[in-house]
């Protein structure tokens, strides 16, 4: 069934509980073609079972996409927020930095990208997808391959 999916693209994948995870993983073809956007500080889903440390494993195991080998999985940062103005962000980052930790929020925070901020995970390494900047289409949705 993995050969009709040319590409896995899944968001909030912070909400994602074990069950979907080994679903998006039986439709990859061997985690190749995932492409997995998320951000843990947004996770909220923990009543349904959601999982957040999912997203964590992959974040902290992915390289940085420039540094990581050709094939192997990446981490592309999506650091810039395009729909808030400046106060807002700066208000946010000082609530986050402040409350947020490794026992709250199962990370440390900085608004430098150390903290998981909305990051695009990449499994199969394609470069292709990184030096794409366009915005993501297709979230949270399989795409058949023609």
């Amino acid at each position: 069934m993995s050969e009709q999916f040319t590409e896995i693209a899944v968001d909030e994948y912070q909400d994602t509980n074990a069950v979907q995870d080994a679903i998006f993983r039986a439709l990859s073809r061997d985690e190749t073609n995932l492409f997995m956007v998320g951000d843990v500080k947004q996770s909220i889903y923990g009543f349904r079972l959601a999982d957040p440390s999912i997203f964590l494993e992959k974040y902290r195991s992915f390289g940085e996409a420039a540094d990581a080998a050709d094939g192997q999985p990446r981490r592309v940062v999506l650091g810039q927020n395009f729909r808030s103005r400046a106060a807002v962000l700066d208000a946010c980052n000082y609530l986050f930095a402040a409350v947020m930790g490794e026992t709250v929020g199962d990370l440390v925070y900085t608004d430098e990208g150390g903290a998981a901020p909305r990051c695009g995970l990449l499994s199969g390494g394609r470069k292709r997808a990184v030096q794409d900047r366009s915005p993501a289409r297709g979230c949270g949705r399989t795409r058949r391959r023609r």
